[in-house]
């Protein structure tokens, strides 16, 4: 018996590849001897935000509720967009580290 585990991903909601992408999984799947499992994944609930950048800027989720309903809002509850969305706002001087008081500040 032989085996093989193969992982993919993709995001479904690009318009460049799907078809191409699901033929390749129409023909694996008419194999009788293989097994295809499609798991879809949505974004992370708005705790999951929280708790993401809480923990990214060292504060208590009560100093940054707000700030990351904003971010979920934003993002979708997408982790990756979180990552780039926070990125930006460092990058665009929005969100800052303050050396004085120690900690993340934000507009």
């Amino acid at each position: 018996r032989q085996c093989l585990f193969l992982v993919g991903s993709y995001r479904s909601n690009k318009e460049d590849y799907p078809e191409i992408l699901n033929q390749f999984i129409s023909e694996i799947d008419s194999v009788p001897s293989v097994r295809v499992t499609n798991i879809s994944l949505g974004g992370i609930a708005k705790s999951g935000t929280n708790s993401m950048i809480s923990d990214a800027l060292r504060l208590p989720i009560r100093l940054i509720r707000n700030f990351s309903d904003v971010v979920h809002k934003k993002s979708a509850g997408n982790p990756l967009f979180v990552k780039i969305f926070m990125t930006s706002l460092v990058e665009d001087h929005y969100l800052t580290y303050s050396l004085e008081e120690q900690r993340w500040k934000w507009d």
